[in-house]
């Protein structure tokens, strides 16, 4: 059985995935397949789904987007977004954007990862202007860890009974 949760106009089905979520049984696991936004995936987590699949952090770092956290902890933002996925727990940027050019702060000054430490948003964006392999896989990279953080504090969230 296939079922959809994004209408034609990839709007978020609510109803849908709270009635699906609920009918699923408390000993087994719900899996968003394809939910995949910050917010979606907040939203869907209070519904009790489990895990989830999407392509968003590498799709959107592969055409410059990338995922930051509105500070460097946000789990405080996360809890109170409100149950209608308010996105002030993080921001995008497009490093494919003409400002980027020479912008030289690095591309993520908080990531643990020396690459993302190492490298310029004007460099990024340089990499993205010449169609740099490069380019998506430092973006992407970004994404993924702003996504494993994201998660870290939804698990947290949820064991400390704030979401």
């Amino acid at each position: 059985m296939v079922m959809v949760f994004i209408d034609s106009d990839g709007k978020f089905l609510k109803d849908a995935l709270q009635f699906t979520a609920d009918s699923i049984p408390e000993n087994k696991l719900r899996f968003g397949l394809g939910i995949g936004s910050p917010e979606d995936i907040v939203n869907c987590v209070r519904m009790g789904w489990d895990m989830f699949d999407c392509v968003i952090p590498t799709r959107e770092g592969c055409h410059g987007r990338l995922f930051y956290p509105s500070f460097p902890v946000f789990l405080p933002l996360l809890v109170s977004a409100g149950k209608e996925g308010a996105r002030a727990f993080y921001k995008t940027i497009n490093l494919t954007n003409a400002k980027f050019a020479k912008d030289f702060s690095l591309i993520n000054e908080n990531s643990k990862l020396t690459m993302l430490k190492k490298y310029s948003k004007a460099y990024l964006h340089h990499l993205f202007k010449i169609n740099d392999p490069l380019a998506g896989h430092l973006a992407s990279l970004n994404n993924l860890e702003f996504y494993l953080e994201l998660m870290k504090n939804i698990r947290l969230a949820i064991l400390e009974g704030k979401i």
